[in-house]
């Protein structure tokens, strides 16, 4: 067992001294319990108006956080529009009451309901990029351009809160953010970063592999057929004469992403394919994308498309 130092209770004892004699899993407890001592059940409530009052011109507010154990990010939710882009490290982030990982390639695409707070372990340093902006910017983008991710966002409650790009495009959104730091009061500037970082958002929903060399995408161009589909992850490796660890690699690369995440997403393609034509049963169609079982192919068919296959098949999207 390890010693632990327990403080006068009328001389408060600061967290570092509490630490002393501790082991690693007698420090994580203690952590994690100073932690829920100090955390807000009411959260604080953020307006853009305050920052106009600072700035009173600006249209984007652009801050890099910096975010360490005695200085979290409290809970708080606003009136506006918030996108987080994680820089160095990690962290821990509550979101609506939910417990996540933040980590460094992570972005977090906020609404102005959303409550949620930041916090890292003792000695550790989190950093991330936030933009705020009104609700009428993003109008203004979907108005001149048409984005439906911007649409998705601003009026579908189920749309993620958390979105992965690839590494390619989680740095090109790094660089639009940095060119923000120049200058956040030109609405030119504003509108640039929401419109490139929503066109990398659309990429990454239509071609998720564009990112990928060209012999990987023709790879995965080809898995759209049975024999491959139940050959499983291995198609991958006969069809682009490559090893399957090195076929991972690129795509954990390029595409953030492993064969079997890919052969899945193809599967359900597929059979979403075969399911609004209207003439093939579900079991069969399972066993045909190379899915042994009915309840696995339930499973994950509802999870990318939200229905069952049969409730699919009735109202096809």
């Amino acid at each position: 067992p390890c010693p632990v130092r327990v403080p006068s209770v009328s001389r408060p004892c600061p967290v570092r001294v509490l630490q002393i004699g501790l082991c690693a899993p007698a420090r994580g407890k203690l952590f994690r319990s100073v932690y829920m001592q100090k955390k807000q059940s009411v959260p604080s409530h953020y307006s853009f108006a305050v920052i106009r009052q600072h700035h009173p011109h600006v249209i984007g507010h652009m801050v890099r956080h910096e975010v360490t154990y005695e200085r979290p990010i409290p809970l708080h939710d606003h009136d506006y529009y918030e996108i987080q882009c994680g820089c160095e490290a990690s962290a821990m982030q509550t979101l609506n009451g939910q417990e996540d990982k933040f980590l460094c390639n992570d972005v977090y695409m906020l609404r102005p309901e959303d409550q949620h707070e930041i916090h890292v372990s003792p000695k550790q340093k989190f950093v991330y990029y936030n933009i705020a902006f009104e609700t009428r910017r993003l109008e203004f983008i979907y108005e001149n351009y048409h984005l439906e991710s911007i649409k998705k966002w601003m009026d579908d409650r189920s749309w993620p809160r958390k979105v992965r790009f690839s590494p390619m495009g989680i740095a090109a959104i790094r660089n639009g953010l940095r060119e923000m730091l120049l200058d956040t009061q030109r609405e030119f500037a504003v509108d640039r970063f929401l419109f490139n970082f929503f066109f990398q958002l659309e990429q990454a929903k239509r071609h998720p592999y564009h990112d990928c060399p060209e012999w990987l995408q023709q790879t995965i161009a080809r898995l759209d057929e049975p024999q491959w589909l139940k050959m499983g992850p291995r198609a991958m490796q006969k069809l682009s004469g490559y090893t399957l660890e090195y076929v991972s690699r690129i795509l954990k690369k390029y595409a953030n992403t492993t064969p079997r995440d890919v052969l899945n997403r193809i599967r359900m393609e597929h059979a979403a394919t075969q399911l609004g034509m209207g003439t093939c049963d579900v079991y069969s169609l399972a066993n045909d994308c190379g899915i042994e079982s009915p309840s696995y192919f339930f499973r994950l068919f509802k999870k990318n498309y939200g229905c069952t296959p049969l409730q699919y098949r009735h109202n096809p999207r």
